[in-house]
């Protein structure tokens, strides 16, 4: 059984999806950088790094994220949904804001591989890969994302420029339905 069939599997006809249950289906999965190698995206404009959409339910959303080194994504929130991420290979700093117009983050949460961070509703933050190694994560929201908001900073006396994310699919990669490319 492939990855992705593991995780729908573990959170088929689980009534009450949190940080806990998600976790376990990424674990039962057995997330690990060969397993996960034919889904991981190459960065394309106009994100820096790449981003591909691997499994999507009512319930759940899952994503594989390639950060190259010394790369951040945007601020974000992820609207409506709770995040569990896994870091695959690499190490990450999450980097949360108390406010989407804040210029410096409030604290830092560093994760290696083989751990897990956590986002909850409404928080804001950025992911950074600290070394010049390729990040890859692996994140299941729940309820698959929408209505997320990225936050850019302006050039005039407005902080940031919100944008809300309805349906957010900058960039496609095209997956073969067994798991291959």
């Amino acid at each position: 059984m492939n990855m992705i069939e593991c995780i729908a599997m573990s959170l088929r006809n689980r009534p009450n999806l949190d940080f806990t249950a998600l976790k376990q289906a990424i674990e039962q999965a057995g997330c690990t950088l060969e397993r996960i190698s034919a889904h991981i995206p190459t960065p394309a404009p106009p994100l820096p790094y790449g981003r591909n959409v691997i499994y999507r339910s009512k319930s759940v959303e899952a994503i594989v994220i390639h950060l190259p080194g010394y790369t951040e994504t945007p601020i974000h929130d992820h609207g409506d949904s709770i995040c569990c991420l896994y870091v695959v290979s690499g190490s990450v700093v999450n980097r949360i804001y108390a406010t989407p117009s804040d210029t410096a983050p409030e604290r830092e949460e560093r994760k290696q591989a083989g751990e897990f961070l956590y986002c909850d509703y409404g928080q804001v933050h950025s992911m950074y890969n600290p070394s010049p190694q390729r990040l890859i994560t692996f994140h299941l929201y729940t309820p698959p994302l929408r209505n997320a908001t990225f936050y850019l900073p302006q050039a005039s006396s407005t902080p940031v420029k919100q944008i809300k994310l309805t349906k957010y699919t900058p960039h496609k990669q095209k997956t073969h339905p067994k798991g291959g490319k």
